[in-house]
């Protein structure tokens, strides 16, 4: 799915970037980002952050056929309505539609985001489901620095914490000064819609990890507080760095196109094998982060032995009328769920049991 979602970008963002090497970085991000193999990759309940790393590169697409229009409309329509942060892209949505004439995805992403606001208003969380957002802005601002942007340059959460607790900030900034640079050259050299794309990238990565910890708020990001054992015992990387972490690596290829446009460049024969080499630079740079010591998920639990151990509950004591699965990883706030007896002691695949999770 992840090298799906990098062909998909590597076609959508030609409107953008021309040269087909820089947009082959744009297709490795989601495959080469260092923090995935954590927690997202091959785990199909964190795909929709791949997904809202897609969305932009659909509303920046125009389709020729009518057949392309219908499908990106569809595929917005999909992402949006089961990913509510791509409220973030609306700006660029009605972008799109009020200056380019391009109507599709971003009609696509407006009626699914509305759904989600509808869905908000009909059925708002019930209060079992609510937190107490405890976490303040401060700590969204460290959280930002620790989380999305350190990932992209380490790939182990303790060391990230042992150095904080050793060394200070120093850890963190490093990658920091050199998104920055990035940034700094697409200012300078890049055409206005790069400048574009830089600023629009660099704010959508930070409005998606304030908005993923606020409404999902958890006292283990609330970094403001924390001493150096809380760095030590407490902090480790979360899913909710993957798409902002996404967005901030499109500062690399942005701002090789952004040389590889300037006059001096254009005017010599060497530009596409200077593409290829950034593409090279780039995916060896990433590569050896790519190689993840430990991930938070591959431990299970495994659904289907759940369900074979809630259905041999069932049967040995009879006076049980359901029985628990769990879901998710220890220590999470939703870990199990009940699942009647009546439907485990039937004889049927552990899908059937599925559903039930699924469409309750």
């Amino acid at each position: 799915m992840a090298a799906g979602v990098g062909l998909g970008v590597f076609v959508l963002a030609k409107p953008l970037i021309q040269s087909p090497w820089l947009r082959t970085i744009f297709a490795a991000i989601p495959v080469l980002l260092p923090l995935a193999p954590v927690e997202v990759l091959g785990n199909a309940a964190n795909l929709h952050w791949y997904f809202l790393w897609l969305s932009p590169w659909l509303l920046i697409y125009r389709p020729v056929s009518r057949g392309g229009r219908a499908g990106l409309f569809l595929i917005a329509l999909a992402i949006s309505a089961s990913e509510v942060i791509t409220v973030i892209f609306l700006p660029l949505a009605a972008w799109m539609i009020l200056k380019r004439k391009n109507y599709c995805a971003p009609i696509g992403l407006i009626v699914g985001v509305g759904l989600q606001l509808l869905t908000t208003l009909v059925s708002p969380r019930g209060e079992s489901l609510r937190v107490d957002n405890s976490v303040g802005l401060r700590s969204v601002a460290i959280g930002f620095f620790v989380q999305p942007i350190a990932s992209l340059v380490w790939t182990d959460s303790h060391a990230v914490a042992a150095d904080l607790a050793n060394t200070g900030t120093l850890t963190v900034f490093l990658p920091a000064i050199v998104l920055a640079i990035f940034f700094i050259l697409i200012l300078m050299f890049g055409r206005t819609k790069l400048k574009v794309a830089a600023i629009y990238a660099v704010s959508s990565a930070a409005t998606c990890w304030t908005a993923s910890v606020l409404i999902n708020a958890n006292p283990v990001f609330n970094y403001a507080y924390f001493n150096n054992q809380d760095w030590r015992q407490n902090f480790q990387f979360s899913r909710y760095a993957v798409a902002p972490g996404m967005l901030l690596l499109t500062l690399i290829p942005i701002a090789l196109a952004s040389l590889n446009d300037r006059p001096t460049y254009d005017s010599q024969p060497g530009t596409k094998k200077w593409s290829f080499a950034a593409l090279l630079v780039f995916t060896l740079v990433m590569l050896p982060n790519f190689f993840q010591g430990s991930t938070l998920r591959e431990a299970g639990p495994e659904w289907a032995a759940q369900v074979v151990t809630a259905r041999a509950a069932c049967s040995s004591d009879k006076s049980l009328t359901e029985s628990t699965v769990s879901v998710a990883p220890a220590r999470w706030k939703f870990t199990q769920v009940r699942l009647p007896c009546a439907l485990l002691e039937q004889d049927r695949s552990s899908h059937a049991a599925a559903s039930v999770l699924l469409f309750p």
